[in-house]
This record gives C-alpha cells, sequence and structure tokens, in this order.
C-alpha cells in the first residue's frame, strides 16, 4: 500500500494557476500551494489562506518535509502560483505497468508458460 501511495505521489505535477492567489483560496480552496517569490525561488505552503494582504500557511521544502510553524508572505511578494494536478497519462501508465507485470507473476507463480526464462524465449529463434 505505501508503495502505490509513492507511485501515486509520482504521477502529480505543479500547474501554474492563471487566477490570483486570493482568487485561487476562494474558489478551488487548494491543501498546498507552491509560490514563485520576485527573486524566482519557489516555496511550497500547506494549509494556505490569505487574510487582508497576506498569503499563510505553512511552510516545506519538499512534498516529503514535515511543515514548518505557519508563516505568512505578502501578496504582492507572490510573483506566481502554482497547485497541484494528478496526470492522466502517467497514472494510466503506471496502472498498466501493475497489472502486467502482476499477471506476469501470477503466470510465473503458477507454472504458465514453459520453463525458459523470459529472456531465452524472447531471443529463441523457432
Amino acid at each position: 500500500m505505501v508503495q502505490l501511495a509513492l507511485f501515486l505521489s509520482g504521477c502529480l505535477s505543479w500547474r501554474a494557476e492563471p487566477t490570483s492567489p486570493a482568487d485561487l483560496m476562494v474558489s478551488r480552496k487548494p491543501s498546498v500551494v507552491r509560490i514563485t517569490q520576485p527573486d524566482s525561488s519557489r516555496l511550497i505552503l500547506r494549509d494556505p489562506v490569505v487574510q487582508g494582504d497576506t498569503l499563510y500557511g505553512r511552510p516545506q521544502a519538499n512534498l516529503k518535509a514535515r511543515p514548518k510553524a505557519r508563516t505568512g508572505i505578502a501578496l504582492a511578494d507572490v510573483k506566481g502560483i502554482a497547485t497541484l494536478k494528478l496526470n492522466p497519462a502517467q497514472n494510466t501508465l503506471l496502472g498498466v505497468g501493475i497489472a502486467v507485470t502482476a499477471l506476469c507473476l501470477l503466470g510465473n507463480a503458477f507454472g504458465c508458460g514453459d520453463d525458459r526464462s523470459f529472456l531465452e524465449a524472447a531471443t529463441s529463434a523457432k
């Protein structure tokens, strides 16, 4: 189960949002955002909220890091904002890969096929 969660997290990507941080928080209420600051550095914020002219959240170095104490960043200092999106193509390929692997393992476990290895069977000429 843990491996599946790790695989699925690899199928996430950041998508730049065309709206302002304030509008994004009202319309979509994301649980995590990545902001780009004027110096082009990026910061991930967990549980973001806008109050007045400030974006508050718990900063993280990356998605797997433990969030730090809540902090605020002036909206004027937010050059861009992005949210996490699932990548359907990667998820489909992952699902197909897992299914094919499972079928191959089950086939080998129940003695399906001949005794040659896959490599031998694939490279031999009949």
